[in-house]
């Protein structure tokens, strides 16, 4: 349930927040509140319905699989909904481009040596690919 980022630091999901735990030991909250929802913003704007599993891009970019959806936060907070219907219990199963896509409980995400994300899609029992060429 944590990645590590460029620059060393360590960041978890805390309920509904994702929280950054620097290599000096700060902690803070990075993205999210304590208001559940699928909400895209920057930093406490954005709203999270359940942070899962997380992996990070060479770019530094955090991916936050959020039970129903995948979400991006750049290093600098901003939050996007990259794949995922993302509406309230809105579970499924469909392929589909961005948010055309459906999930139910995503888990545990990885990139791949050609920068493909793959997602457990748990409560489908699916391992999905997410291609973003």
């Amino acid at each position: 349930q944590f990645a590590t980022i460029t620059g060393g630091s360590l960041y978890t999901a805390s309920g509904t927040t994702i929280k950054q735990v620097t290599s000096q030991g700060v902690i803070s909250v990075f993205a999210g509140s304590a208001t559940q929802g699928g909400l895209d913003g920057t930093g406490a704007a954005a709203r999270f319905w359940s942070p899962w599993g997380f992996t990070a891009d060479c770019a530094g970019n955090l991916y936050v699989g959020d039970y129903y959806v995948i979400r991006k936060i750049t290093p600098d907070g901003v939050v996007t909904t990259i794949a995922g219907e993302g509406g309230a219990f809105t579970a499924g199963n469909s392929n589909g481009d961005g948010t055309q896509a459906s999930f139910w409980e995503t888990g545990g995400l990885a990139f791949d040596s050609s920068s493909n994300l793959y997602v457990a899609d748990m409560q489908n029992n699916l391992i999905r690919k997410i291609s973003f060429y």
